[in-house]
């Protein structure tokens, strides 16, 4: 999403509009901004296309957790223990419909 093409490149691949690029542009940094301060790290990504109602994106956020050791000690309750490694991914889809009125030209 941050280039705008595919890789590899397609011929008939669909391109968002002038100004569905522009917001998903600014969407992306808004999340880059977003997933940084929130999770300090990870990767993240939007993608947006036209619908027969408006528009729908797709926001993508990703992040692993680093491996550590946190051995627990002999006759511990295992309810304190730590996560040693793990990730988070997530995926919300928005679909918003717009009228003729909100339409810009």
């Amino acid at each position: 999403p941050w280039s705008n093409k595919y890789s590899p490149p397609l011929d008939d691949g669909i391109l968002p509009p002038d100004d569905l690029r522009r917001m998903e542009a600014a969407a992306n940094a808004a999340f880059e901004a977003y997933r940084e301060q929130y999770f300090e790290g990870g990767v993240s990504s939007v993608y947006a296309w036209r619908t027969p109602a408006g528009f729908a994106a797709a926001v993508a956020i990703r992040k692993d957790g680093a491996a550590a050791a946190h051995p627990l000690p002999e006759g511990a309750d295992p309810a304190t223990a730590t996560v040693s490694e793990g990730g988070w991914s997530s995926i919300h889809v928005i679909d918003a419909a717009v009228n003729d009125a909100e339409k810009r030209t």
